[in-house]
């Protein structure tokens, strides 16, 4: 019979253990371990992650279209397109940041695979943490939506980070099974003789040992001959022919392992933990799955004091287990349950809570301010290449239909007359306002995000976005210009654009932190200097939001709207006005405030 390479040492597989794992140490001074996700795991999470997002996208485009068709009163159709385009958003942007942040790091692909993510500490995923992760997912997906770009990170990073999960600062961890640990079975067959002598036994374990680094042909012929090695036994297995060969010998040698009388006091030291604690450990499984369901403040509290005395039990005996010389399966075990109680009773306790309120009054000004320069040069990335833009088709005004889409051409010809009729820029039923509202703001949104995201590339696509929407803009003002229509856009525009222009230029500003986090890292490794900075981007993403939020009701409601166009433009000095008090001067002042990114993220209440 071919020989059988020699088992690895156990140094060795502590080695290879440590090489797939990330570890903490808990408040209780106890090493728990998390084994990382790979590569094959977190595609196939994606893609039945994919499938649930496209079955929802479709079942709202049908619902779409049937409201269109339906007659119903015109308000109720308006406000049932535009909820529905707005739930569109949400599930392409929503879907992964509320169901990471809010289900324990898990969405339906996750939970299906048996992955979920948590933070580099260990601790619960946050609800800020998921943003930051699933603002980069979009680079992450490139090329053309394929993923490529994050599975290659995955694949190289060593602990499986993809570039959200660096700046996130999570990575993303396997959900253990429930392969029963060797001693849970010594400790029912305790007394019985072995059914191997010890020739037998030595091959199927040094099989067992090495079977995951054999070729396949070669793994494939190495089964078929322990098995006919180990005579009667397999041949006498009830399920001998409805499961595979090489799952019964790997059972086979879990139950032969202890009773073969080797290892002697730390395998029977670890049979008997077993013996004496799984009571326990079964009645603080229960209590977890209930405190993962409902929350801890759902438990009683004497089911809470409960939890608590257990939780400590469970970590005590963990850290004997190690000292035993316990089995991987069993300290797994341990891990695993110590893990979900550390999850749960340390969830949120990283950083203190501060409420939404006022990280809008203080903390998100306080950061715009400190990032002025990134604010600056964003402004100039974008209002430059409008200036030229505006240029160039003032001096040739054929560039406007290389530049500009035909749609905008034909009303840009239409202007003149529309506006020397007293008719608006656009002419929009009030009750179909809210349909526009809802699709300019979700369009917004959406640019802004890749604005900030595309910060990532070295900034590339941050600068891209920017020229990009500097030139188109400057380009429209020059042909209605042209047209001796410039009244007509400069009042639509106005009321919104304050809002909306602000906004570019801080998505931009964000994109740009990113920027030099990566580039220049400082005296940080990078993906610490990314993590730092995620703090900062997350601040005025928030911010961007809000302002894109309220310009959306604006362009939808006001600009479109036949109002006086001096009306419209007091409305728009009145904004700027309010806008840029608030950015310059809210914030100041108060007693330990700092304006900086250590003070700029706005948080929930622990989740």
């Amino acid at each position: 019979m071919t020989d059988l390479p020699a088992s690895p040492t156990a140094h060795g597989f502590r080695h290879l253990d440590q090489g797939r794992s990330v570890h903490i140490e808990t408040p209780e001074h106890v090493r728990i371990g998390f084994e990382l996700a790979g590569v094959g795991s977190r595609a196939a999470a994606v893609v039945a992650d994919v499938l649930v997002l496209a079955v929802t996208l479709f079942v709202l485009g049908l619902g779409y279209a049937g409201l269109r068709a339906l007659e119903v009163a015109p308000v109720l159709q308006g406000v049932g397109r535009a909820a529905l385009i707005f739930a569109g958003f949400l599930s392409f942007w929503g879907y992964f940041f509320l169901s990471e942040g809010l289900f324990n790091g898990r969405t339906l692909g996750k939970r299906w695979v048996g992955v979920r993510v948590i933070g580099q500490g260990g601790t619960p995923i946050t609800l800020q943490a998921a943003a930051l992760r699933n603002l980069l997912r979009i680079i992450d997906l490139q090329p053309a939506f394929t993923g490529m770009l994050g599975l290659a990170f995955i694949g190289l990073h060593p602990r499986g980070q993809r570039l959200g999960d660096m700046v996130a600062g999570t990575v993303v961890v396997r959900d253990r099974g429930a392969d029963e640990a060797p001693e849970r079975l010594a400790a029912r067959s305790t007394g019985m003789r072995p059914q191997l002598d010890p020739a037998r036994f030595d091959v199927l374990a040094r099989f067992v040992a090495r079977k995951d680094t054999l070729p396949a042909p070669v793994r494939s012929r190495l089964v078929g001959r322990v098995a006919e090695a180990m005579g009667p036994i397999l041949d006498q297995h009830p399920q001998r022919l409805s499961r595979p060969l090489e799952e019964l010998l790997v059972e086979l040698h879990q139950e032969e392992e202890l009773r073969q009388g080797g290892g002697a006091a730390a395998g029977a030291q670890a049979v008997h933990l077993v013996r004496t604690q799984s009571g326990v450990w079964d009645e603080y499984g229960a209590l977890v799955k209930r405190a993962e369901k409902r929350g801890l403040s759902s438990l009683s509290d004497t089911d809470l004091t409960r939890f608590t005395e257990l939780y400590r039990e469970v970590t005590s005996d963990l850290a004997r287990a190690h000292t035993y010389g316990a089995s991987i399966r069993l300290r797994f075990e341990l891990e695993r349950l110590a893990g979900e109680g550390h999850n749960l009773l340390y969830r949120g306790s990283g950083a203190p809570s501060v409420s939404l309120l006022r990280w809008l009054r203080q903390d998100f000004p306080r950061t715009f301010r400190a990032q002025w320069a990134f604010v600056s040069i964003s402004a100039v990335l974008l209002f430059g290449p409008s200036l030229v833009g505006y240029a160039a088709v003032r001096a040739d005004p054929e560039l406007a239909r290389q530049l500009l889409p035909s749609h905008m051409i034909s009303r840009a010809e239409e202007a003149a007359d529309r506006l020397a009729r007293g008719d608006p820029y656009v002419d929009v039923p009030p009750v179909q306002m809210s349909v526009m509202s809802s699709a300019l703001m979700t369009n917004n949104l959406q640019v802004s995000f890749i604005a900030t995201a595309g910060g990532i590339l070295a900034g590339l696509g941050s600068i891209w976005i920017l020229i990009f929407n500097g030139v188109h803009l400057g380009s429209v003002m020059a042909l209605y210009d042209l047209h001796e229509a410039g009244a007509l856009i400069w009042t639509f525009i106005l009321p919104h654009g304050v809002l909306e222009l602000t906004a570019i230029v801080i998505s931009g500003a964000a994109g740009l932190v990113l920027a030099e986090a990566l580039i220049r890292p400082g005296r940080r490794t990078r993906t610490d200097s990314l993590r730092h900075a995620g703090r900062t981007v997350l601040s005025l993403v928030g911010g961007t939001g809000v302002l894109l939020v309220l310009a959306g009701l604006v362009e939808g409601f006001i600009s479109p709207a036949r109002i006086d166009p001096g009306l419209k433009v007091g409305f728009a000095t009145v904004v700027a006005t309010l806008l840029w008090a608030y950015l310059l001067t809210a914030g100041r002042g108060r007693k330990g405030a700092t304006e900086g990114p250590d003070a700029s993220l706005p948080r929930t209440s622990p989740v």
